[in-house]
């Protein structure tokens, strides 16, 4: 999932992409602390305001992300099938060896 950070101040507009939901957390804290007017758009476009920083840094909210990218990305897998998680946090299933 990606994270859009959209800050304003004096008439400057910034905009800064990240995919760690900890690390664009903290990066819009401290802009908001340094007096910009912040907030944090997800990848399904829902804005989030200072106040609602902590819910995206939820176990419940990063857990819906994951199931989500999960289901998204790989079919559901079959009897004997295992899922493997690659370097990039993509998820592969991978036919059981076992035969």
């Amino acid at each position: 999932m990606t994270f859009t950070i959209r800050a304003s101040k004096d008439g400057e507009i910034v905009e800064t992409v990240r995919i760690g939901r900890t690390v664009t957390v903290a990066k819009a804290r401290g802009l908001f602390k340094a007096g910009w007017m912040v907030q944090i758009i997800d990848s399904d476009g829902t804005p989030y305001a200072p106040s609602q920083f902590d819910h995206l840094l939820s176990f419940d909210q990063a857990r819906n992300d994951l199931q989500k990218t999960s289901s998204q990305n790989v079919s559901a897998p079959s009897a004997g099938d295992v899922l493997i998680e690659g370097q990039d946090g993509q998820r592969q299933q991978q036919p059981d060896s076992k035969e």
